[in-house]
């Protein structure tokens, strides 16, 4: 037991000094962590950087994104490639912006929007979890 707890110290030593720092890893409103983890679904996170850079800096309340076009959204996934997600993601902004960003916590519940499959389901769910703890 001692020897994984010095282990565990000596990860999180190197992962403090080395990981790398993006723009999303401060803390966010759930409903711009969702769009974030839909943005970064079979995506490098660093390919993401630019994109969410730009959409944070447009769509700064879930209010706000009740105006995002499809071609807004578009713009954001050029650089990302799989286009098939623009869509589901210019759907996902819509409701969010029609629930104020209030999210239900039900896996259920997050199912049922638009573009969240399972893996982004299961990082914000994580996320959910940790802000619940602040």
């Amino acid at each position: 037991m001692a020897d994984q707890k010095v282990f565990s110290q000596q990860l999180i030593t190197w992962w403090t000094s080395n990981r790398r720092k993006f723009p999303w890893r401060k803390q966010l409103p759930l409903w711009k962590a969702l769009l974030v983890e839909v943005m970064l679904q079979r995506t490098k996170a660093e390919q993401v950087r630019k994109p969410f850079i730009r959409f944070n800096s447009k769509y700064r309340t879930a209010d706000e994104l009740s105006s995002m076009s499809i071609q807004d959204a578009a713009r954001i996934f050029k650089t990302l490639g799989l286009n098939w997600r623009v869509p589901l993601f210019h759907d996902l902004a819509h409701e969010l912006a029609s629930r104020h960003g209030r999210l239900k916590r039900t896996e259920k519940q997050l199912q049922r929007l638009p573009g969240v499959g399972v893996q982004p389901l299961e990082k914000f769910q994580r996320i959910a979890k940790l802000a619940n703890q602040r």
